[in-house]
């Protein structure tokens, strides 16, 4: 069995429709789930674009107040994606989501980020989470992400659609990319 079949047993591949993933991602019990609380003390998901106007729809502030006072850059893959402060303590390198709290719970539950619908703790958790960044995250077009993503991959599973050969097509593109040759225009990864 490949490595990405292993992740694809419960059929969340690259291709799953964002609605499924959100489906998949569902938990039944609500803002007050013991396991989504004790993932909101620990850290925070990432925003997608469609979620930044939301959040600050339901906080009623502007996009840029809500970039300002409640949220934080983050880069990874060579991408700088948006997360809600972690309110953290004694130094650690996690902490609490600032939009949770021991009463409410998640205070933005109604407009959660994506990556909050899909990368839950239940069965289908580590594929949706695998799912969020190759849908949100990943840009198959950047070499440099490609690069960053194949170091992952030499540590961790992946689904199907989330392999180096099916993220670039053209092998010859991605045997540049992976050893940092010069990629000429009609080389670019479609």
């Amino acid at each position: 069995m490949e490595r990405s079949d292993e992740l694809a047993y419960m059929g969340i591949t690259k291709d799953t429709p964002e609605k499924d993933a959100i489906n998949y991602g569902s938990c039944h019990k609500g803002r007050n789930c013991e396991s989504c609380s004790a993932y909101c003390n620990m850290g925070s998901g990432f925003l997608i674009d469609t979620d930044v106007p939301k959040i600050a729809k339901h906080l009623g502030i502007s996009e840029a107040k809500l970039k300002m006072n409640y949220l934080e850059p983050v880069r990874m893959y060579n991408k700088t994606m948006w997360r809600p402060k972690l309110i953290k303590k004694n130094d650690l390198p996690y902490g609490k989501c600032v939009f949770f709290n021991e009463q409410e719970k998640c205070t933005i539950h109604g407009v959660k980020p994506m990556q909050c619908k899909t990368s839950v703790c239940n069965e289908y958790g580590e594929q949706l989470t695998e799912w969020f960044m190759l849908n949100h995250v990943i840009d198959a077009n950047d070499p440099h992400a490609i690069r960053e993503w194949a170091q992952r991959l030499k540590v961790k599973k992946t689904i199907h659609g989330g392999e180096l050969h099916q993220l670039v097509k053209d092998q010859e593109l991605l045997k540049k990319i992976l050893t940092f040759e010069k990629i000429n225009k009609e080389h670019k990864n479609g």
